[in-house]
């Protein structure tokens, strides 16, 4: 630009030196050599209007950036003069035309951001631009999580979640759930099963033997039931009497695992109204506030939470930091939630309100600060530079003024010359 705008300067320059050259040689050819010439009157003519249209030209064009020949004459030096209120005009012109507030909304409200954009991440999911990107969100993630300041963060984050949860609508899923499910059906034979294991153990019959034993011996009964009792275990000895409630203790495991067992149903039929009561069930909810409560008051609960978050924040570091986390689950994660968004019309169109109303709020709340920047941008040049950066963008054309301005006063001097050469035939005829 600043070599277009010298040659056009050049040749404009050019331009009024060949005039004035050209009105000061045909001067003296008509006065020495050929006086009283027609056509030397003519081109005389033609290059004096030329040489006052240039130097007007100049005048004029030199006027809008500077003084003429520095001499502060009225009126010249236009723009540097003037910065105030051509900045605050540009201002006004961005802000209130090119780019008012209720067209930026109008166009804003017209563009599919989200079915625009989610296709296009999409795509450029796999190059290597993203990949870098996505690898630098990751290790920023690293840093972050392995910072102390965010193990307190998530600790803090945990104990108020545990403090201020409202347990009634988890245990009014759980419920439903156990419902769905026939979990109560799958827990009570788990139960059971773990009894049989557990009945079946070596070295049980004699424990329980040891175990009945002792309890006769301390059992309140008197008379008949006092004598005879212990006279039976003594007689059958704790191996024996162990053996005797291992199988009665089996077979009612046993049983029990059965369809059609009248204990089981009757069981089952009282854990399924047990859960189906649950969420009205007030006591177990103020046994969770006060057992929640003491538990976090305790120092278990300093420990349990430290330990947890730590274990969190290990494997979140290690799972990041795994070479293939970002090509083998990260991207694919992304390439399928997007590809589900994209196929879905309904949520790209709510992605698109959703996008949309952000987008206006923030227009309505710093559509001044475009004027403002377009002010502080203008600011950051002094007065010399932005004068000289306006005429280097347009000098090329304001240049051009002073070219045509003395070929227009060439051809005016040469009409009026032919003018009045035709006026002064018809007067003397």
């Amino acid at each position: 630009m600043n070599n277009l705008n010298g040659k056009t300067r050049q040749i404009a320059g050019f331009s009024l030196i060949l005039m004035a050259a050209g009105f000061i040689f045909v001067f003296v050819m008509e006065q020495r050599i050929f006086p009283d010439n027609i056509g030397l009157n003519l081109l005389i003519s033609g290059f004096e209007a030329g040489l006052v249209g240039g130097l007007a030209d100049w005048f004029a064009v030199t006027a809008l950036f500077r003084h003429p020949f520095s001499l502060p004459i009225p009126h010249t030096a236009i723009l540097p003069n003037s910065r105030e209120r051509i900045t605050t005009a540009l201002v006004t012109m961005v802000e209130n035309d090119l780019l008012n507030k209720k067209s930026i909304q109008e166009k804003i409200q017209t563009f599919p951001i989200a079915q625009s954009v989610l296709p296009a991440f999409k795509n450029h999911l796999q190059s290597i631009s993203m990949k870098t990107m996505l690898r630098q969100i990751t290790d920023a993630l690293v840093n972050h999580l392995q910072k102390s300041t965010t193990l307190h963060f998530f600790q803090n984050l945990l104990s108020d979640f545990v403090m201020h949860i409202d347990i009634e609508p988890f245990i009014k899923i759980i419920s439903e759930e156990v419902l769905t499910q026939r979990m109560e059906t799958a827990a009570l034979d788990f139960v059971l099963q773990a009894s049989e294991k557990g009945l079946q153990q070596e070295g049980f019959h004699i424990k329980m033997g040891q175990i009945a034993t002792d309890a006769v011996k301390n059992m309140p009964a008197k008379g008949f039931v006092k004598r005879s009792i212990p006279t039976v275990i003594g007689l059958l000895g704790v191996q024996k009497t162990g053996l005797l409630i291992q199988d009665f203790l089996l077979s009612l495991v046993q049983d029990m695992k059965l369809d059609a067992n009248p204990s089981r149903l009757s069981l089952l039929q009282t854990l399924h109204a047990f859960i189906v009561k649950m969420p009205e069930n007030k006591t177990l909810l103020q046994n969770w506030n006060v057992n929640r409560l003491q538990f976090m008051m305790g120092s278990d609960w300093d420990r349990t939470l430290k330990k947890s978050t730590q274990s969190v924040q290990q494997t979140a570091v290690q799972w990041l930091q795994n070479p293939d986390t970002l090509q083998l689950k990260l991207i694919p994660f992304f390439d399928n939630l997007l590809k589900q968004t994209i196929e879905d019309r309904a949520l790209l169109q709510k992605l698109d309100d959703f996008l949309h109303e952000q987008l206006m709020i923030f227009v309505d709340a710093h559509h001044d600060d475009i004027g403002r920047l377009v002010k502080e941008n203008i600011d950051r040049f002094d007065t010399k530079m932005l004068v000289q950066k306006i005429e280097d963008n347009v000098g090329n054309d304001i240049q051009w003024i002073r070219i045509n301005g003395a070929i227009c006063g060439f051809l005016v001097g040469v009409g009026l010359f032919g003018l009045k050469l035709f006026l002064r035939i018809l007067s003397s005829q």
